[in-house]
């Protein structure tokens, strides 16, 4: 924002980044922005906690948003909380606010307009939950059925190849790629510049069932916009990734 009080604070984004065994906490400060009354103890905390729990083969997300701490002016009657919870392979199977089942949306635009509710973006991979609160009262939502990129509780639960985008994307100077097969069996991996020209061999070794991640580095290599395949099973699966320089 250009100045405090830019736009209204009734709504905030969270980003949730899911990993294994590693839990997420986050201390919210405000006060009015404008004044030195946060001196006299004129200010608001809210605790925010996230965590994975496994759930049989998949994962369950729990993120806890605590009751606003304290008092200024200006501090909003009721919020709304829009959690981007990133690197979701699957959709889930229920989201529920305080053990309360929430509705699906069926886009973005739509979940905007709604007080509880969710929306899974499966080019993004990404799930969007948003809740309706008020500051003198804690939440937590629940979304259950989850597979994330990188965390596997049971590889053998894996039934498909897949290649997932490289993150981060753009990217300088390495990123991390990552790929699953349901099958020990043999895996190449090769990156191509944009006249499909072979550039590098990633992986080319037998590969056993279960989630991957492998980690390229182009070296010299100019920037602008790569491919990299994976053929695994028959299968040959294509994704662009762009190098910054």
């Amino acid at each position: 924002m250009q100045y405090s009080d830019q736009y209204s604070l009734d709504t905030l984004v969270l980003h949730a980044y899911p990993a294994r065994g590693e839990d997420g906490r986050f201390t919210l400060y405000e006060d009015d922005g404008t004044t030195l009354d946060y001196q006299s103890g004129q200010y608001a905390l809210t605790e925010f906690h996230q965590t994975l729990v496994q759930s049989d083969s998949v994962a369950r997300f729990v993120l806890t948003i605590g009751t606003s701490d304290g008092a200024y002016k200006g501090k909003p009657a009721a919020r709304t909380y829009r959690c981007e919870i990133h690197r979701a392979l699957t959709e889930p199977s229920a989201v529920a606010k305080n053990n309360q089942l929430i509705s699906e949306a069926s886009s973005p635009d739509e979940l905007r307009l709604m007080q509880d509710g969710y929306f899974y973006d499966a080019p993004r991979q990404r799930l969007l939950v948003q809740i309706a609160t008020h500051p003198d009262s804690s939440y937590f939502i629940d979304a259950d059925g989850l597979l994330f990129t990188g965390v596997s509780f049971n590889d053998a639960s894996i039934s498909d190849f897949t290649l997932l985008q490289n993150f981060p994307n753009p990217f300088n100077p390495s990123t991390l790629i990552e790929y699953s097969v349901p099958a020990r069996g043999h895996v190449r991996i090769l990156v191509f510049d944009i006249l499909g020209r072979e550039i590098d061999v990633v992986v080319n070794e037998m590969t056993e069932p279960g989630l991957h991640r492998v980690e390229w580095n182009p070296g010299g290599l100019a920037g602008g916009v790569y491919f990299y395949r994976m053929e695994a099973g028959g299968l040959v699966i294509t994704r662009k990734l762009v190098l910054l320089r």
